[in-house]
């Protein structure tokens, strides 16, 4: 014979416990095909086997018994095999599965008053090629043991290959290097979700891996993943990740899976995303969750093409970050690193520390996306030692809240307390917007433009090249629509005066300085941004003074109170949203 002699069946196999029960009623031989065998029943099954040698003992196949058992070893060339199958719905689909050097080994109980037979089978074979419906997989020397019991309906299996490659229709395909799984899964009746129907068991290791996934553009990577999954717990032992531009590794537990695939229970988990480049802005675009229908009416109507993140329902994650370099919102950030948590369709950062270019910044914030068009954010941010050229360029509203900026340059500590409602382009809606702000600066200099040599004429300021001021600490409050600048003080060279106002988002400014030494006069800025060609076109004008001689700032701490108020917010979402 051309084959290779049939690997010899254990010694504990069931074939003898079989026989010694049966002993008038079994069959025990070997078959040598030298050319090959193919077998045929109508359109539902059809086999081919090349060069092949099978051994077998089976019993009970002509007494009236129900049961039938067999052993099975089979040495051959190729083995080529198709049927028909019923899914899970009960429509008929084509299955079928091609292997090179099949080396089997299998035990076969079959009771025709069962749903599915027993069945245990040790295998190793140069390649496999399977398919089933619109599932198509290859693997290159697979070996292992796969196993089904009839009375418990549970299937167990451990496969170790070198390479797979696999495609799920439209909706993924992959590829990866070596790879071990061991699985086990019991049949659980009455489930409708196929996780639950099953509840499965699995353990799982590959290597360089690539997948293109339905709805996500660029390809992901894996260059190693191990982790543990059931319906209790899914354990990430490593996951490294590169995603577009980004790389990342993820490692935790994520817990009551069940629960949650049955709506009785929130999702949750404890996991670390650390990264040593990440884009941001990419990475939430690719996780948003906008799938309900009221979104999906409004993202019909919406002309944005700003990326939403739309913050999932029924999870309670707590993540813990740590990226060495990110691009996020269009600034590129180092050193960040904080706590996320998302709960039940709240995300919340806290003291989310990082460094960008132009200062080192803080942020804690609650941000709740209950429609895209109507996304709550509350945060309180704060930036140390920022240029204040490069504050309104990372924050373009702060430019809008106080023009007054853009006449000074230097550094200044920046606190920001704020709540408001924004639209899908991120833009605020004013009517909703409350907080207070904070700046506090020193050796700026004010910068020699058309409005400060209009004021300088009327105060009899002195023409320099520079005017330093030594110090400011000005606070603002906000609310809706409208700007309350409170009275701070101002210093330059031998002068000190009194600012203070307020200012409208639509532009409109009602500003009030009075200098305080060593003249005392007054001047009163006043007009509509909007609606003047140059600054220079406000109305500007020496004023009855509204500061008393001896004026001194009262410090309201509003943006302190405001930052409390914020925070006792998100403790109670977070207290709220997890049952």
């Amino acid at each position: 014979p051309s084959a290779r002699p049939a690997t010899p069946a254990p010694a504990n196999h069931e074939k003898a416990r079989r026989i010694k029960r049966k002993p008038m009623d079994f069959l025990s031989g070997k078959l040598i095909l030298q050319e090959g065998l193919t077998v045929k029943q109508s359109d539902a099954l059809a086999a081919a086997l090349e060069a092949s040698e099978i051994e077998l003992c089976a019993s009970n196949f002509l007494s009236k018994d129900t049961v039938i058992a067999a052993d099975i070893a089979l040495v051959s060339r190729s083995l080529k095999a198709s049927l028909q199958m019923a899914d899970s719905i009960g429509n008929t689909v084509p299955a079928s599965v091609d292997s090179k050097q099949p080396n089997l080994q299998a035990y076969v109980e079959y009771d025709n008053r069962a749903t599915l037979p027993t069945l245990s089978c040790a295998f190793n074979m140069e390649h496999l090629a399977a398919t089933y419906d619109t599932i198509t997989a290859e693997v290159a020397a697979p070996q292992g043991r796969v196993s089904m019991a009839n009375e418990a309906e549970s299937l167990r299996a451990t496969i170790n290959a070198n390479q797979l490659m696999a495609s799920m229709g439209s909706m993924a395909d992959v590829r990866s290097g070596k790879l071990a799984l061991s699985a086990s899964a019991r049949h659980d009746k009455g489930k409708e979700n196929v996780l639950l129907e099953w509840r499965p068991r699995l353990r799982f290791d590959v290597q360089n891996a690539v997948a293109h996934l339905r709805g996500i553009e660029p390809e992901v990577k894996v260059p190693a993943c191990k982790f543990e999954y059931s319906n209790r717990e899914f354990n990430i032992d490593t996951a490294r990740v590169e995603l577009a531009h980004s790389s990342f590794s993820l490692a935790g537990k994520v817990q009551n899976i069940g629960p949650w695939l049955e709506d009785k229970g929130l999702l949750t988990g404890n996991l670390r995303f650390i990264s040593d480049y990440a884009n941001i802005d990419e990475l939430l675009a690719l996780i948003s969750d906008d799938s309900d229908e009221a979104t999906a009416a409004e993202e019909t109507t919406t002309e944005s093409a700003t990326p939403v993140f739309m913050v999932p329902k029924g999870v309670d994650i707590s993540l813990y970050t740590s990226i060495n370099l990110a691009s996020a919102f269009s600034q590129s950030v180092r050193e960040l690193g904080g706590m996320v948590y998302i709960r039940d369709g709240v995300m919340v950062i806290e003291e989310m520390g990082f460094i960008c270019e132009a200062a080192k910044l803080q942020l804690t914030a609650l941000y709740k996306t209950p429609r895209r068009n109507h996304i709550f954010c509350g945060l309180d941010y704060h930036m140390t030692n920022i240029n204040v050229e490069e504050l309104v360029n990372m924050i373009p509203q702060v430019d809008t809240l106080l023009p007054m900026l853009r006449s000074f340059r230097g550094a200044a500590n920046f606190h920001l307390a704020a709540e408001t409602y924004l639209n899908d382009k991120y833009e605020l809606k004013t009517s909703t917007t409350r907080g207070a702000m904070s700046i506090d600066a020193k050796d700026l200099t004010l910068l020699d433009g058309e409005v400060f040599a209009k004021i300088a004429k009327l105060l009899t300021f002195k023409k320099k090249t520079e005017n330093k001021i030594d110090s400011i600490s000005a606070e603002v409050a906000l609310y809706k629509s409208e700007l309350d600048i409170y009275p701070f003080l101002i210093s330059c060279d031998k002068w000190m005066g009194a600012v203070g106002g307020r200012h409208h988002l639509d532009g409109t400014m009602d500003y009030h300085i009075n200098l305080l030494s060593p003249l005392y006069l007054g001047v009163h800025v006043g007009g509509n941004l909007n609606t003047f060609e140059k600054l220079s076109d406000l109305d500007i004008k020496l004023a009855k003074c509204v500061y008393a001689k001896d004026f001194k700032p009262v410090f309201r701490g509003e943006v302190d109170t405001r930052s409390a108020d914020i925070r006792a917010m998100i403790r109670k979402a977070l207290e709220s949203n997890v049952k």
